[in-house]
């Protein structure tokens, strides 16, 4: 048997690794698109334009303009001079926030007054628009701090101190690079799969497979191997491009992350077969794993969390083993976290990967028959 399994097992490998396309999509693609979903997908806003109208031409109103152009967030500070002027600038598209200082900004500030500062926002981009007002609001919350201790004498104003665990610089780059990581590791490993019987079907040797020595649980093996060290070439290369090519900290623990993986790996391997005995020729095979793959990806947390859905989806992601995995890679990367402390996303693993394989078992026994 384990001659058979040997001889079989290598034949998959070949078959794969002798094509030039399977290789590039192995070791090329997971590097090429973890850089552009990084580069691209990112919710941080930067480049800012800003067009001012400083009716106060003030002390305060010049220190004010000063912050915001020295701000990382902003690009080119354009002056106005008239609202009209200042409308015109946002409309055209040439200023995401217009910021409108009245006359006597300066002077209700030395007199220890409220002074107010109108910002106008181009709504047609509303996320990129209020995520600038609250680099806005903690310019401004960071110039009442300093006019506090000012007006007190030196005294000490109450300040609110801001940490943020986990990811302090709030970059969201490393975000999307970690569930980059665990949706290419999902998807190729279950495109290698879902390409197996559908390939040797579209080839013309599913017959010899049908006729061979081996028994539907050796053909699961055979076939499941390729998509299992695809998955793992591709997490590992995307892992070590996320440390050592984005600077994303790695804290948890190399042992328990690489258990989730495997676990997570038999799991699309599973699905994978499914797919693969179900269809006829590869191209249906593409297409029935982007099929499935799109819920699997939606439900698990990779744009929006999971604590957001429904009560009924939420149960529903209970049984995605993306949701388990892509929080044990986000415990791994972000948290520390150990082999306790991700025991909760790891044994639901174990049960899901045993009803995939069983499934897979029925399907291609079915299907050799």
């Amino acid at each position: 048997m384990w001659r058979r399994l040997q001889a079989i097992v290598l034949k998959e490998i070949r078959s794969y690794w002798r094509d030039p396309a399977t290789r590039g999509l192995v070791l090329g693609a997971p590097v090429l698109q973890v850089a552009l979903f990084s580069l691209a997908a990112s919710l941080d806003v930067s480049n800012v334009d800003v067009a001012v109208f400083d009716q106060d031409a003030g002390r305060w109103s010049h220190e004010l303009i000063a912050r915001i152009d020295g701000a990382n967030f902003t690009d080119e500070i354009i002056p106005a001079q008239g609202l009209r002027e200042l409308n015109e600038l946002i409309i055209q598209r040439r200023a995401l926030i217009g910021v409108h200082i009245a006359a006597d900004f300066s002077r209700k500030l030395a007199a220890a007054k409220q002074a107010q500062v109108q910002l106008l926002v181009d709504g047609r981009r509303a996320n990129a628009g209020q995520v600038a007002v609250n680099y806005f609001g903690a310019i401004a919350e960071e110039l009442n701090v300093e006019l506090a201790v000012s007006a007190e004498e030196g005294g000490k104003a109450p300040q609110l101190r801001l940490r943020h665990w986990f990811n302090p610089n709030l970059n969201y780059r490393w975000f999307m690079v970690v569930n980059v990581c665990g949706a290419i590791t999902l998807m190729l490993t279950l495109v290698v799969t879902a390409l197996s019987i559908a390939r040797e079907r579209e080839m013309g040797t599913f017959d010899q497979l049908l006729v061979a020595p081996l028994n539907s649980f050796e053909v699961i093996i055979a076939k499941s191997v390729p998509g299992m060290m695809a998955g793992g070439v591709a997490s590992a290369l995307v892992g070590l491009l996320a440390v050592f090519g984005f600077g994303v900290p790695f804290t948890g623990s190399l042992p328990a992350y690489l258990c989730c993986t495997f676990l997570f790996l038999l799991c699309m391997v599973g699905i994978g077969l499914v797919i693969s005995a179900l269809c006829q020729t590869q191209q249906q095979a593409v297409l029935g794993t982007f099929f499935g793959a799109t819920p699997i990806v939606l439900t698990g947390g990779f744009m929006t969390p999971v604590d957001n859905m429904p009560d009924w989806l939420q149960l529903v992601a209970e049984a995605n083993p993306f949701k388990h995995y892509l929080q044990a890679v986000q415990g791994s990367f972000f948290r520390a976290q150990t082999f306790p402390q991700l025991w909760p996303n790891l044994w639901p693993l174990l049960p899901i990967a045993a009803v995939t394989l069983f499934s897979a078992t029925l399907v291609v026994r079915h299907n050799l028959r």
